[in-house]
């Protein structure tokens, strides 16, 4: 359980570093940097909860702000991931190991393909 809990935190800060195709990417990485710094140093749960109320209202105070629904985040992560495990050779495994289809592992991989081209030849 630990192990995938940090793939998946491995997973959102590679989306959130790595993305400028959403709406909501940019906002969401910003929270989640403020966040990391914010928890640095902390043990204490209500301290924790005392600092992020406080934090997140000194750098987002008045502002209209917009997180994506769980789903859609769950949704980036798991396709980021699939793309990350993708060999060339193994999509069998993928489709039992993310619970999907075949057609959709190949969408999510030609979409990623995609992305991924797009990055290199802008950068």
């Amino acid at each position: 359980m630990k192990n995938k809990q940090a793939l998946i935190v491995a997973d959102l800060t590679s989306f959130l570093e790595n993305s400028d195709s959403c709406r909501w990417s940019g906002l969401t990485g910003e929270v989640f940097e403020a966040l990391k710094q914010e928890l640095v140093d902390v043990d204490e749960s209500g301290e924790v909860a005392a600092r992020l109320v406080m934090m997140l209202s000194k750098n987002f105070g008045g502002a209209q702000l917009y997180f994506p629904r769980a789903t859609a985040l769950k949704i980036h992560i798991r396709n980021n991931a699939i793309w990350r495990d993708f060999n060339g050779k193994n999509i069998t495994q993928l489709v039992r190991e993310y619970g999907l289809s075949q057609p959709a592992v190949y969408r999510i991989i030609q979409q990623k393909r995609k992305e991924h081209q797009t990055t290199q030849e802008e950068g």
